[in-house]
């Protein structure tokens, strides 16, 4: 943790980190929730990773790992 108990900006946090603070909020490949399957059936996908964020700032290292990695979310 940074000054007065907040989180470093996520730009700061390296690679391996970022992927160690996401990893709690992976779903596992094997789960069938982890097969995306659209409104009307007529699509199904299994994602390369789906997370599961549950506040704001897990949302913030989601999208910095998929822009370090050059992936879309």
């Amino acid at each position: 943790m940074s000054q007065a108990g907040k989180p470093p900006p996520v730009g700061d946090i390296p690679t391996n980190t970022l992927r160690d603070l996401l990893a709690p909020i992976v779903v596992p490949s094997a789960s069938p929730r982890a097969t995306f399957t659209n409104w009307g059936l007529s699509f199904t996908c299994k994602p390369l990773v789906i997370f599961e964020p549950r506040s704001e700032y897990e949302c913030e290292l989601v999208l910095e790992l998929a822009r370090r990695d050059g992936q879309r979310v």
